[in-house]
C-alpha cells in the first residue's frame, strides 16, 4: 500500500515541496555578494558542494571519464542552494 501511494501526484508534489522548504531554510548560510547565480539571479557567498550520492556512485559504476578530468567540474561548488540549478562558481 505504501509502494502505491508513493506513485501518486499527491506524493511527489509533497517531496517537492518539503524539499524546496529545506533549500530555502538553508539558503540564509550561503547568502553573500561574492557570486550570482546565472540561473535564479540570487548574491551567495559560496555554492553547495555536490551530494554524497556521486561519489558513492562514482565508486560503485565505472564511469567513461574521470570528473577530475573535467576542465570546469567544481565538486566543492557544485550547484546553487537557491534553484538548485549546477552552476559554474568563478
Amino acid at each position: 500500500m505504501l509502494a502505491a501511494f508513493k506513485q501518486t501526484r499527491s506524493y511527489t508534489m509533497f517531496k517537492e515541496w518539503t524539499k524546496a522548504l529545506r533549500r530555502r531554510a538553508k539558503l540564509s548560510y550561503y547568502r553573500g555578494t561574492q557570486y550570482r547565480c546565472p540561473v535564479c539571479d540570487i548574491r551567495l557567498r559560496a555554492f553547495k558542494p555536490i551530494w554524497r550520492s556521486f561519489w558513492t556512485d562514482y565508486q560503485q559504476y565505472e564511469f567513461i571519464r574521470s570528473p577530475f578530468s573535467m576542465e570546469t567540474f567544481n565538486a566543492g561548488a557544485f550547484s546553487s542552494p537557491a534553484c538548485d540549478a549546477y552552476a559554474a562558481s568563478g
